[in-house]
């Protein structure tokens, strides 16, 4: 990873790095690729992630485990903001074929709440905290001006 001269390192962990850049905090997520990330192999032929209906998705606890991991490089996620407002925060970046795609996520997506918690960037990783031992979590995210909401159902 390259710093540019107006980019400025704000904090760094073991999985992320904390940009300031001109428009805005980047959290961006290091490590290893995806191609070597244990939690997306499949396990006894069931996929990690399968959309079990419209807007909804079963997903095995030790794949969330795994998004905490090295698999982040997936994803850029930096602050949303729509008509000069904060909302959320935005995926940018998004792999295809990444956990991001399986759970029906794209570049672009603003995330705004989770279990109807209104969330930004310094929110992010505390929310990710309080999802650990979750049976079910719910997103509302904003695509292309329109609300969604997902439901994802821990296995």
């Amino acid at each position: 990873m390259t710093v540019s001269v107006d980019e400025r390192a704000v904090r760094i962990a073991r999985t992320f790095v904390e940009l300031e850049r001109s428009e805005g905090l980047e959290l961006m997520r290091v490590g290893p690729s995806r191609a070597s990330h244990p939690a997306l192999a499949r396990t006894e032929g069931r996929s990690a992630i399968r959309q079990v209906g419209p807007g909804a998705w079963s997903v095995r606890r030790d794949e969330l485990a795994g998004m905490a991991s090295p698999a982040w490089n997936d994803v850029r996620i930096v602050p949303g903001f729509e008509n000069g407002l904060p909302v959320g925060v935005r995926l940018t970046h998004v792999r295809p074929r990444s956990i991001y795609t399986q759970l029906g996520l794209r570049s672009g997506d603003a995330i705004t709440r989770i279990n109807g918690r209104a969330l930004d960037v310094e929110s992010a990783l505390s929310a990710y905290e309080a999802l650990k031992n979750a049976r079910r979590f719910d997103v509302e995210l904003r695509r292309d001006g329109a609300l969604l909401r997902h439901t994802y159902l821990i296995e």
